[in-house]
């Protein structure tokens, strides 16, 4: 089904959602190169005698997050606004397939959105979805 799209005066809008789709893409697979690197780190700091003094990572501001990527404002996020994009629709279907399962899985009353209580768990399962290294993110047009 065509992805509804704004009337044509309001340009702007369009070109606001296409780039907030290109973040969430974008901040997926950022998400899991932090994991893989976090794993990493993880495996050499256990091979090593001394334990870093190394700050915690600051966690994502989830609050800021649903603000940008919710689209219609209802609080919650849909299948379709994390991933309705141009961006999204170049991703291997094996790959989205798998975030659709970690979505449900996250999903946890089953109301097909998330809300701010499940939205920490879903980008931590996101982050830890595993994505060949040959997906190269897709650049914005400007």
């Amino acid at each position: 089904a065509p992805l509804p799209h704004p009337h044509p005066q309001d340009l702007c809008a369009c070109l606001d959602m296409q780039r907030l789709s290109s973040i969430t893409f974008l901040f997926l697979l950022l998400l899991s190169a932090v994991s893989v690197v976090q794993s990493q780190e993880d495996d050499e700091a256990l091979n090593r005698e001394e334990e870093d003094a190394d700050p915690p990572e600051e966690s994502p501001d989830f609050n800021e997050l649903m603000a940008e990527i919710d689209k219609d404002k209802d609080g919650k996020l849909s299948w379709d606004e994390l991933f309705e994009s141009e961006d999204a629709d170049e991703m291997p279907e094996d790959i989205k397939s798998e975030y659709k399962k970690v979505f449900g899985e996250n999903d946890k009353n089953s109301d097909g959105h998330i809300d701010m209580d499940e939205i920490e768990g879903l980008f931590d399962a996101f982050s830890k979805v595993e994505i060949p290294d040959d997906i190269v993110p897709p650049k914005e047009e400007m």
